[in-house]
């Protein structure tokens, strides 16, 4: 037990505070007033074929609209935003880029109360819309329109703010936002729960753009990068002034307070607000000036609110006879205090009152908040498998242990400590090169296609580690398969990257084709090596020409007669038939290629009729062609 004794000066004091607090780590705080974000049109956060957004938000308003993520403008080029809306969550989303005819869903019952943390998202695909609030789905409604696709337009990806009618942005959000994230697929239930049950959780399957925040300094931030390790920059520039704030974050207006006017002896006091210009002022005495005149002893509290729904309250006691001083104390668990005389060991209220000997007595009205000893958790990385001394106790390897380390003032301090064996490592890994020419750099020295560099260190531990380079050849990445049939007259040849440029000047991920041959895709590997692939595209259909005429003379010329083509696909099921006028079969095939010489007709002019028939592996639909053909004497 520890024993304190107070000597407390007699002052009129008070304690102002408000409730805003961080999520987890590190969250970003925007003022409502100009504060956002914006990052430059990219395919990649628009609508391909499903969506999701999601974001821990603390919004301080509820009123009006608060955008958290939007990238839209009403000029034609409308696409989606998502936020708060008049206490509910609401969606919106555009095909054609006209605001005259909007859609948008919100959630059916109001679900925003102040002072507290909400996980929210929105799946979209192409056939539903879905609402979470907590990891739940929550009951929707349509809000005006009805279901469609979303524009891809050129619009910046806004956070925190809306692109108004004339170009400026507004509809700021409010409070504070945290792991803010965008996938092009549509995340199930189970996995929008997963988001929401734990602050770093993320899916990265489909995942593009993530705002995780832990590594960034406390203060202003001029821009966000995303935290993806293999997803594009997306670097979200910063206007106005949004700070990044830690967890616990205390959000107080420094220059609030209750000053009071006159003596604390006389009759009566006057509590007035300080600055003055709130847009809102609520006493506890049911006033709403800016000061109020007490007779009576007790608390008086008021709650004022900015024009930017910021929320700060401060109290006071009085008593009109005597001044007062609130003081509160923190009490360790298991401590004694000595105030005055009495002991306290425990949280609770005392009031005491020190007579004066000149001016007035004073009362002090004490508050005691019970806390608990402080644990720090701390890992110990030792080199050898064996016990060590560390705060007058022996800490074994692989077992964590509380260690108490007293303090002389406040409370003591309890370290969770785990000692973990970390003996010496030794690691491979590789290093690739574009070409089998190609030198790469690598701790001071070139090194060329099978060559091998051994570098040593140490670990964490201090334990001896050695790293095994080896340099390997980058591998192929094929993108293409080595063929693909068209069964209609156009094929789109898709690819997975966004970076390819083929060999007909298009720059895209995909390719529409119209006739066929070989084409060639241009990228870069994973490992950074340009690479090249290429398909072969056989149309089902090729052109494909009958004689109208032929004369089985033995002349060398036209003396056979039957389909004509170009590249020939992958046939099933052909045939090639040719009938008299009469319907009788004279002449039939099954091997492209091969013709009718006459044998079995009707010597002399004569007309024939021809079909052909044939199925492509690949495509359902089979084809059938038919005409007529002149025999020439």
């Amino acid at each position: 037990m520890k024993a304190y004794h107070l000597l407390l000066a007699v002052l009129l004091a008070g304690c102002h505070c408000s409730s805003l607090f961080g999520q987890n780590g590190n969250v970003l705080l925007f003022d409502g007033q100009s504060d956002f974000f914006s990052i430059p049109d990219d395919d990649e956060l628009d609508y391909q074929q499903a969506i999701t957004l999601s974001a821990w938000i603390h919004p301080n308003c509820g009123d009006g609209l608060r955008s958290i993520i939007s990238k839209q403008w009403c000029q034609g080029d409308y696409g989606y935003y998502f936020g708060v809306r008049d206490n509910r969550l609401i969606w919106s989303y555009n095909i054609d880029g006209n605001c005259n005819d909007p859609n948008a869903v919100v959630s059916r019952d109001i679900f925003f109360t102040a002072l507290r943390w909400y996980h929210v998202a929105v799946t979209h695909d192409e056939t539903a819309i879905h609402l979470f609030i907590d990891g739940v789905e929550v009951e929707q409604e349509q809000y005006e329109g009805r279901f469609t696709a979303i524009r891809n337009n050129r619009q910046p990806f806004l956070i925190g703010g809306y692109r108004y009618l004339n170009g400026t942005v507004g509809n700021f959000f409010s409070g504070l936002a945290d792991e803010l994230r965008f996938w092009k697929t549509a995340l199930t239930p189970a996995e929008i729960a997963a988001e929401a049950a734990s602050p770093v959780a993320l899916r990265t399957d489909g995942a593009v753009l993530s705002y995780h925040l832990e590594g960034a300094s406390s203060g202003p931030i001029p821009a966000l990068t995303n935290d993806l390790p293999n997803g594009k920059p997306f670097r979200a520039t910063a206007s106005g002034n949004p700070r990044v704030v830690a967890a616990g974050y205390y959000d107080s207006d420094p220059e609030f307070a209750i000053d009071t006017v006159g003596t604390a002896c006389a009759a009566s006091v006057m509590l007035v607000v300080q600055p003055l210009g709130y847009a809102e002022i609520q006493w506890s005495t049911g006033e709403s000036t800016d000061e109020i005149e007490v007779t009576e002893a007790g608390r008086y509290s008021v709650t004022v609110t900015t024009d930017d729904c910021r929320s700060y309250s401060d109290t006071r006691l009085v008593n009109p006879g005597l001044a007062v001083t609130e003081v509160s104390i923190p009490l360790c668990r298991g401590d004694t205090l000595e105030v005055n005389g009495r002991l306290v060991y425990r949280a609770g209220y005392l009031i005491d009152t020190l007579v004066s000997s000149a001016g007035c007595d004073s009362i002090v009205d004490y508050t005691f908040t019970e806390t608990s000893a402080d644990t720090i958790e701390l890992v110990v990385p030792v080199c050898r498998d064996e016990p060590i001394e560390r705060y007058g106790v022996t800490l074994y390897p692989g077992v964590r242990q509380t260690v108490t380390v007293p303090a002389e003032q406040g409370c003591d301090t309890l370290y969770s400590v785990l000692v973990t064996y970390q003996p010496a490592t030794k690691r491979d890994t590789l290093v690739y090169v574009c070409s089998p020419v190609e030198m790469v750099a690598f701790g001071g020295r070139e090194l060329a296609l099978g060559d091998s560099l051994l570098v040593t260190g140490r670990n964490a531990a201090g334990c001896d580690s050695q790293l095994l380079v080896r340099v390997a050849l980058s591998p192929s990445e094929p993108l293409l398969p080595d063929s693909l049939i068209a069964c209609d007259d156009a094929l789109l040849i898709r690819t997975s990257r966004s970076d390819v440029i083929w060999n007909t000047g298009v720059v895209d991920r995909h390719l529409y084709v119209t006739e066929p041959g070989l084409y060639t895709a241009s990228y870069t590997s994973a490992t950074g090596c340009p690479r090249t692939d290429s398909v072969t595209v056989t149309f089902a259909q090729p052109p494909i020409y009958v004689p109208t005429a032929f004369s089985p003379n033995g002349d060398g010329r036209n003396d056979c007669v039957g389909p004509m083509m170009g590249a020939l696909p992958d046939f099933t099921d052909y045939r090639f038939a040719i009938h008299g006028r009469w319907g009788d079969l004279v002449y039939t095939t099954d091997r492209p290629g091969e013709c009718w010489d006459g044998a079995g007709g009707t010597p002399g002019s004569q007309v024939y009729i021809w079909y052909l028939t044939y199925r492509v592996a690949g495509c359902p639909e089979g084809y059938r062609l038919a005409g007529t053909i002149n025999r020439l004497p």
